[in-house]
């Protein structure tokens, strides 16, 4: 993919020697004539990376998610590992994403972006900082044991609450 530039930035330095010496005028001629397909290079280079990043999610419906299945963490280490590949943890809005994503999940638990922020029963989205638009506790419902705060996984096909502080996969969801 890069060959061709390469090879037209040869011939344009090669033919500005050749027709021009290596003169003062020279030098300003060629980097002149090289600035633009330069750019097109670098263009090229953050295209193509861009790619290999968006290759590592997956798309479902109108989002594109990133499945952490064998790296385990805790949540808040989850959610900057998240936001270092330009996302953040995965916020279910429906049903109907929720029930997207679950074929894809293995039998591990997986954090999302809610928490209680130690404030009992009321769920929040990180991401938002609004109350959590969509819940589907397990059988028996969230306990809140043991500790203040608290976060959300997905476990087979149910919602967990978890101390934040459990090491657990992640999924990621890109912003629009």
């Amino acid at each position: 993919m890069f060959k061709l530039p390469v090879i037209l930035i040869y011939v344009l330095i090669a033919g500005c020697a050749h027709f021009h010496g290596w003169q003062s005028g020279c030098e300003a001629f060629c980097f002149s004539k090289m600035e633009g397909i330069m750019d097109y290079v670098e263009d090229m280079k953050e295209e193509l990376a861009e790619l290999r990043f968006l290759n590592s999610f997956e798309k479902i419906g109108s989002h594109y998610y990133y499945f952490e299945h064998w790296k385990e963490t805790n949540w808040t280490t989850a959610d900057e590992e998240c936001r270092k590949m330009g996302a953040r943890l995965a916020e279910i809005r429906d049903e109907r994403e929720y029930n997207a994503i679950l074929p894809r999940l293995q039998s591990n638990m997986y954090w999302l972006d809610i928490t209680n922020r130690g404030q009992g029963d009321h769920w929040y989205s990180l991401n938002t900082g609004q109350p959590a638009a969509f819940l589907k506790w397990h059988q028996g419902g969230m306990d809140n044991e043991g500790f203040a705060v608290h976060c959300v996984t997905i476990f087979y096909d149910d919602m967990w609450d978890e101390n934040c502080m459990n090491f657990d996969n992640y999924i990621c969801k890109l912003q629009k």
